[in-house]
């Protein structure tokens, strides 16, 4: 290994020291130099638009100033050096969870240029199912009026064009939900209440979030549990197997809601 592989090694680790609790549960250090990755197939044809940071927010100036440099996107150094943290790379791919010291309150989601040089527009959809996801189960929860279910707001956040850039490019920024260890979350899951797993129906048979519970569903610290990864669209779920994150006493309930 060479000596810069080592310095950007260093850089990476270096970067994450300060993470949260989210950053220890969920980092995966063999995906610090993700290979060209791998994407589940996503509807080719979502209209960003709905979806656009508002220029009014209070996040835009900051942004405007954070991502000036087209490059920030590039590689692992140049997105370290523009004072981003990386939390967690997915470890079937590349996508990236951040922070910034300059958006608190605020996660970002997004893909680094030189890990994702494939199928350029395809990853670029996946950052957009995560927002169109997202405002599905807001409806639902409107809908329904569920009070253990949350989803953070998601925005795309367009980035500055480049030379080299044919299509648009977009970063995810989404709300910090706060969240409790996996640790924590597994055994909240074990003894969920009725009135928590009566909501939990109503979004799995929706077919939206996820049946992984306590990864894509985890629990924040205000009690809640917040579907955190919104990457598909709607599916049919296989109800019964989220039953392992159960307690064999919540089995029996779960069973009665089918």
């Amino acid at each position: 290994m060479n000596i810069l592989r080592l310095n950007t090694l260093a850089l990476l680790v270096s970067s994450m020291c300060c993470a949260s609790s989210y950053a220890s549960d969920h980092i995966n250090t063999r995906a610090m130099q993700p290979k060209i990755a791998t994407i589940n197939p996503i509807n080719p044809n979502l209209d960003p638009t709905p979806y656009l940071l508002p220029k009014n927010h209070r996040l835009k100036p900051i942004l405007d100033k954070i991502f000036a440099k087209p490059s920030v996107v590039d590689t692992p150094r140049n997105f370290i050096a523009a004072g981003f943290s990386t939390l967690y790379i997915r470890p079937k791919g590349s996508l990236r969870v951040a922070r910034h010291p300059a958006a608190n309150g605020y996660l970002f989601k997004l893909y680094l240029t030189s890990e994702t040089n494939a199928q350029k527009a395809v990853w670029q959809n996946s950052l957009v199912q995560r927002c169109v996801g997202a405002a599905a189960i807001q409806k639902l929860i409107k809908e329904q009026k569920l009070r253990h279910i949350t989803v953070p707001e998601k925005w795309l956040y367009e980035l500055p064009a480049t030379a080299k850039s044919v299509d648009k490019t977009y970063v995810v920024v989404t709300q910090d939900m706060n969240l409790v260890s996996r640790k924590q979350t597994k055994k909240s899951w074990k003894r969920a209440s009725p009135s928590l797993l009566r909501e939990l129906h109503a979004l799995l048979k929706s077919g939206n979030s996820s049946m992984a519970l306590v990864q894509n569903i985890p629990f924040t610290k205000n009690g809640t549990c917040s579907c955190i990864d919104t990457e598909f669209a709607p599916r049919k779920f296989h109800l019964k197997r989220v039953k392992k994150f159960f307690s064999p006493k919540v089995h029996k309930y779960w069973d009665t809601l089918q």
